[in-house]
């Protein structure tokens, strides 16, 4: 980490609703990455051009091919601070913007990591339906957190 003062200690991944350019900024102060979909990415339409294919290897382990964009762009008001936006392109048309204080790596790595929680979501959506995962942890009660 000496080394490379970009490199952050580890990523935080969350959903749009942790969207936040303050939090982002304090985070990034403290060598902590922030990634998570663009809550308000700009009207404009990236050209088509800036879209390269790329083969990008997903948490199955499959291969997949995907149309990625990647600029800096600036969030907040001042101080903001510059953000790597990495936008997806679907063969339908619709585009999925992505924004991560993360400059370290390649663009379809974190692509990668902020697909996965979809099914980190659905899991937890499941276990919440078909089997009280709720339920379970209010009637296990505070004492069976503490330690001996």
């Amino acid at each position: 980490m000496a080394a490379d003062p970009r490199a952050p200690r580890f990523s935080v991944v969350f959903d749009r609703e942790g969207y936040s350019p303050e939090l982002f900024l304090e985070l990034r102060q403290q060598r902590i990455a922030a990634l998570t979909w663009h809550r308000y990415p700009d009207g404009e339409d990236w050209r088509a051009e800036e879209f390269q294919e790329q083969a990008v290897k997903v948490v199955s382990g499959e291969t997949l091919p995907m149309k990625l964009a990647e600029r800096g762009t600036y969030l907040g008001k001042r101080p903001g601070l510059w953000v790597r936006e990495v936008r997806k392109l679907a063969a339908d048309g619709h585009r999925v913007s992505m924004v991560s204080t993360n400059f370290t790596g390649n663009a379809a790595s974190q692509t990668v990591a902020l697909m996965a929680r979809w099914s980190q979501e659905n899991y937890f959506k499941y276990m919440q339906e078909h089997f009280g995962l709720d339920a379970l942890l209010c009637n296990m009660g505070p004492k069976r957190f503490l330690l001996p």
